[in-house]
């Protein structure tokens, strides 16, 4: 509604409009007719458009007797600088309102201000893609796509003079298809091995990336055509966009074309071969090109080469690999013996792709049997050639206290240092085209015709080591790819031995059979002590600072520093049988190779690993492989003999508990109606009166009653009146007042167990607790009927109560072998609970009869707790799946999403379980979404929950991110933070989800915070 102030109609108006909204409003009060009169119940007169406004930004109406209307002046173009200059009055004309002129002014500044965020953008971006191909890789993509479509434009015109060029920009669906009809049918612009040009058409990568391409320059540069609609649409959201797509992904003769093509160049599954990898080898080993830099580029190819061929690194790990995320680990090695183990070089990835979940992954390398391509002597190696032939000066390990900007820790500048780098001073990072352009000239050099270039070592070290007998699940814990389920990436910490042996040459599932000759040589000390110097003193000047200060502590410079001392003997084990083979290579020059001392312990090392390697096949003839293999399998045979025993005497257990349970229900009296049957162990007998049961001569020695032991058990804490602790040796059950009309067994003839156990009974009377007491009372009070004659304590108070009388055996057991192996097991299994009938059908009903586990259901339980714990699934009711054949389970928990105090109190809910519960991670990823039963409410708090969810995997997986990282910036920026009012931003956790997923001015709060992190300080 208008109000009038001096003179002045004023139409309330909150904030600039955009231009689009500008030009509504324009249209929209230019078509109401100015009104005479002035009312409060009428729109105010307008002036002729455009309109102007006060210093409030309020439209405002100036009566044309008081000011001449006059045309706004055009806003002045933005200038480049940072702040926006005013108009001069000079420029604007003399009958412009000072309303005008301000609103000019004011939208030139939002016109600065947006293009200012827009730069800041683009700068991030490009900072994000500098280190990486995808920046020169997108732009190759764009100009290729102006350059056709100029082409293609005067192609159309030269055919139909009458038609229009369109220009190629701004990007929009329409042409991005036609674009990638082309880019579909082309040839690939590149050579054969032979020198012709390629046949062969782009494949379903290349598509997806001049997708990705076009994209990117058509998001950043959409805010400039924001008048035409097909610019603000996202390429991959048209379904022609989708169907070019999909048209790349299904081109089935090209893949056939590579196939036949790969082996017509001899590879084997798109990869080198174990000779092809020595020769690379041998060749950069022996690297004299270029002086003291050239042999310095040499073993830093021949370290990336041989690292990532035996670890499986990504070609992005390996280039984004420090000196820090160096170490050395001694893996168990059993087999060999009890205390044996073997030293490991071990890598720390967090730059991977496939890293979601914000860890460190550690990737490890044993020295390989063949010492040509040894991964552990070629990081030695380089390291060696860094301080003894290049002499570089040993870097500064102490930290910067005084630099603020790094905590309390401080800044520690060696933890910058690359270890492949491409300065000789190993302060920058290789980046992908130089990476890849060493690559290809090596493949190039030695013949190698594969696809893969950085990513080629992936390839090799998963088919040497399958084939060297290591399990697929074990490769892919060696390369770090990707399994569904948390446990692999968030928890399984250890190297894979099998693969990590079979990667280094050696049997992967005898790792018995480890055997590196050349570990035996004992080199001369001389020669050790030459090697890399300045390693005890940097050790006893990091304990100094330790001591001085507790920041100044370093894990991780003293795993490199001890690193350093175990490559002094890699170097000259390995030097040694390389001089042997090439005397004649320049690096042996170079000190300590050069001396006497080491040339003749190179020359007496071919007679003793000899030697060494007899022993070994003495040792192996001494125990040969099929007599450990004889041993092997009569050990597992009596293992699984026992296995079954114990299962069958587990099952015998349960059984017995269930009856005893069964002889309880039945003492509560039932009423003459219909008596609903039951699926009982025991089979109770119908029209049979019994005045008075008496089983107080159901005693049991309880002193071995746990299940877990190999003999026949029960949980006796999991019996009604047996954990009261009224003893622990002798336990019995008395009812002798008890009336009932079904008696509790039938008459058997034999049985698998004897209830007529003659055990004396307690001659005093048991000593009770406060606790047990009331315990005993409320047991007394729900499972006796509410009778004054007949309710009875179920205990007994005295011995004298306790009359002597046999219990008719039970029924003979099925002669059926146990499902499941629940010895580990403290309690039975749980009793299964019905849902409500009506709309509360997604919770148990506490009025129907909880339901015994049928043996699928027990053993897929125990698995279950095998998986997860045992307590843990007893925090949660279960129900029978009544869709087990489509999630292929049994049970289903029943769970309630828990109340939560902290936005972050949703991430543990999410990954590690709320209140000892199973965590909502597992539960998605084991039942889906059939664990909430359809409840609406439900599905709201989980998809609402989602969104914090996505947010923290999301930020983990940033460049140089990790979940802790990520918490602790949603705690700092969203669950902490304060108004200037001093209110929270956020008061409860909903209130932030909310806000993750509402819109604002086209973007949502989870663009908001991703944004916010790409400058967040750390």
């Amino acid at each position: 509604m208008a109000r009038q102030a001096g003179g002045l109609h004023v139409i309330p108006y909150h904030g600039p409009p955009t231009p689009l909204e500008s030009k509504r409003r324009r249209f929209r009060l230019a078509a109401i007719p100015p009104s005479t009169t002035t009312s409060t119940s009428t729109l105010p007169r307008l002036p002729p458009a455009p309109y102007r406004f006060d210093a409030m930004d309020h439209v405002v109406d100036v009566p044309t007797s008081s000011l001449s209307i006059s045309p706004s002046p055009t806003p002045a173009p933005v200038a480049s600088t940072s702040t926006a200059v005013p108009p001069s009055s000079s420029t604007m004309p003399l009958n412009t309102p000072p309303s005008a002129t301000l609103a000019s002014t004011t939208q030139a500044s939002y016109d600065l201000l947006d293009a200012r965020s827009h730069a800041i953008w683009n700068r991030l971006t490009e900072e994000k893609q500098e280190d990486k191909g995808t920046a020169p890789a997108y732009k190759r993509h764009y100009i290729s796509y102006q350059t056709w479509w100029a082409t293609d434009q005067a192609r159309i015109q030269a055919e139909n003079t009458q038609y229009v060029p369109i220009p190629a920009l701004p990007i929009t669906p329409a042409k991005v298809v036609v674009f990638l009809e082309y880019e579909m049918a082309r040839p690939q612009k590149r050579k054969l091995p032979d020198g012709k040009d390629s046949t062969s058409t782009c494949g379903s990568s290349h598509g997806s990336q001049v997708i990705n391409a076009l994209e990117h320059y058509r998001l950043h540069n959409q805010h400039e055509y924001r008048d035409i609609a097909d610019t603000q649409q996202i390429l991959r959201s048209d379904p022609r966009v989708k169907a070019m797509e999909k048209g790349f992904q299904e081109s089935e003769p090209e893949r056939t074309k590579k196939s036949h093509a790969l082996k017509a160049v001899g590879t084997n599954a798109d990869t080198f071969q174990a000779s092809d990898l020595s020769r690379m080898s041998i060749a950069k080993l022996f690297e004299t090109k270029g002086g003291k830099s050239g042999i310095w580029r040499g073993h830093r190819d021949r370290g990336m080469t041989l690292t990532s061929c035996s670890a499986a690194l990504r070609g992005d790990s390996t280039r984004a690999m420090l000196w820090s995320d160096l170490g050395s680990h001694d893996v168990p090695m059993v087999a060999k013996g009890p205390g044996c183990s073997v030293k490991a070089l071990i890598f720390r990835a967090d730059q991977s792709k496939s890293n979601k979940t914000g860890r460190v992954d550690e990737h490890g390398a044993f020295r390989h049997f063949d010492v040509t391509v040894c991964p552990v002597g070629a990081i030695a190696f380089f390291f060696y050639t860094h301080f003894h032939i290049l002499k570089a000066s040993v870097p500064d390990f102490a930290p910067d206290f005084d630099d603020d900007e790094f905590g309390e820790y401080g800044h520690r500048q060696w933890y910058d240092l690359h270890l492949f780098s491409s300065a000789m001073d190993c302060t920058k990072e290789m980046v992908y085209a130089t990476h890849r352009y060493n690559v290809k000239n090596m493949f190039q050099a030695h013949n190698v015709n594969i696809s893969k270039v950085t990513h080629a070592g992936r390839g090799y070290t998963a088919k040497t080591a399958r084939e060297n007998r290591a399990s697929s699940t074990e490769v892919k814990a060696l390369g770090c790819w990707n399994e569904s389920g948390s446990y692999r990436p968030c928890y399984d910490h250890a190297l894979p031995l099998e693969a990590v042996l079979a990667a280094g040459g050696f049997d992967g599932k005898r790792p018995e059979s480890h055997f590196l000759a050349r570990e035996t040589l004992q080199p001369p000390d001389d020669v050790v002590e030459a090697l890399f110097p300045f390693v005890e003193p940097e050790l006893d000047m990091l304990a100094t600072r330790r001591g001085n200060k507790r920041q100044a502590e370093d894990y991780a410079l003293t795993d490199f520093l001890k690193m350093l001392i175990w490559f002094r003997t890699v170097l000259v084990q390995d030097a040694a049988l390389l001089y042997v083979a090439h005397p004649e290579a320049e690096l042996w020059n170079y000190p300590p190779f050069h001396s006497p001392s080491f040339r003749n312990f190179a020359r007496t090392s071919a007679t003793a690993i000899k030697r060494a390697e007899e022993d070994a096949s003495l040792q192996l003839k001494n125990l040969p492989h099929q007599i450990a293999e004889t041993f092997r399998g009569m050990v597992t045979q009596l293992h699984v003999e026992q296995q079954l025993n114990h299962e069958k005497n587990e099952a015998r257990s349960a059984r017995m508990y269930a009856m005893i349970q069964d002889t309880l229900a039945l003492s509560r009296p039932s009423k003459r109606s219909k008596v609903q049957e039951s699926d009982s162990v025991v089979p109770r007998a119908q029209s049979t009166s019994y005045n008075s049961l008496d089983v107080s001569a159901m005693s049991f020695d309880t002193s071995a009653i746990c299940f877990g032991t190999p003999e026949l058990s029960f949980d006796a804490s999991a019996i009604p009146g047996l954990a009261l602790g009224v003893s622990t040796t002798n336990v019995a059950v008395d009812a002798s007042a008890m009336t009932v009309t079904n008696p509790p067994f039938p008459s058997f003839d034999s049985g698998d167990f004897d209830f007529n156990f003659d055990l004396p009974a307690p001659s005093t009377t048991p000593q009770l607790c406060e606790e047990q007491q009331t315990a005993l009372s409320f047991l007394n009070s729900t499972l006796l009927p509410p009778s004054s004659s007949s309710a009875l304590p179920l205990l007994p108070t005295t011995s004298s109560d306790i009359p002597q009388r046999p219990i008719p055996a039970p029924p003979p057991l099925a002669a059926t072998p146990a499902i499941h192996s629940g010895s580990f097991l403290r309690r039975p299994p749980p009793l299964l609970r019905q849902r409500k009938s009506g709309s509360g059908g997604h919770e148990p009903d506490p009025k129907s009869p909880p339901l015994a586990m049928s043996r699928e259901q027990e053993a897929e339980w125990c698995h279950l707790a095998q998986l997860y714990g045992e307590d843990r699934l007893r925090r949660h009711e279960w129900e029978a799946s009544a869709s087990s054949s489509k999630i292929g389970k049994q049970l289903i928990p029943y769970y309630t999403f828990q109340s939560v105090s902290t936005i972050l109190d949703l991430w543990v809910e999410y990954s590690t379980g709320a209140n000892g519960h199973l965590p909502i991670r597992t539960l998605d990823e084991v039942w889906g979404a059939h664990w909430r039963r359809g409840n609406r409410s439900e599905a709201n708090t989980h998809c609402r929950r989602s969104k914090l969810w996505k947010l923290v995997q999301d930020l983990s997986a940033k460049r140089n991110w990790n979940t802790d990282l990520a918490l602790r910036f949603i705690r700092e920026k969203y669950q902490d933070a304060r108004e200037p009012n001093g209110q929270a931003r956020f008061s409860t956790s909903r209130s932030f989800c909310d806000w993750l997923t509402k819109k604002q001015n086209g973007t949502t709060g989870f663009d908001v915070a991703m944004n916010e992190s790409d400058t967040y300080i750390r």
